[in-house]
């Protein structure tokens, strides 16, 4: 499974470096996030990616997120999902405890506040 990273300039210019567990990465792939976030803002997210994220698309993004935010809080205690196959075509299944994916999305949507605050960039390594 991969991690999906995303970094913010800081005010002294430096990358702020943080990241989604691997689980919560796989599982807004496997569910199709990615896909719907460029049909609405036409950006190029998609994983083993990098892509950009800045000004009005950043308000969107967060939008989007907090409605994932707040159908998590209605679920149940994990999320099982399908995130891919093996070479004989059996599903590779992950099972996502939600209390993680919670605190993942909470932190990347505080991230996305500050950048849009301070009129940042952020960018992705999906």
């Amino acid at each position: 499974m991969q991690t999906s990273r995303y970094s913010i300039e800081k005010d002294d210019g430096s990358l702020e470096r943080k990241a989604l567990s691997p689980e919560t990465s796989e599982w807004l792939f496997a569910k199709g996030f990615w896909r719907e976030v460029n049909l609405r803002l036409h950006t190029l997210f998609d994983q083993y990616e990098e892509d950009w994220i800045a000004g009005e698309n950043l308000a969107a993004l967060i939008e989007a997120l907090e409605s994932e935010l707040h159908a998590l809080s209605q679920g149940d205690e994990f999320i099982e999902f399908v995130r891919g196959w093996d070479s004989s075509h059996r599903e590779l299944r992950c099972k996502l405890r939600v209390s993680v994916a919670i605190d993942d999305l909470k932190e990347l949507i505080s991230t996305l506040k500050v950048a849009e605050q301070r009129q940042a960039t952020v960018l992705f390594e999906l």
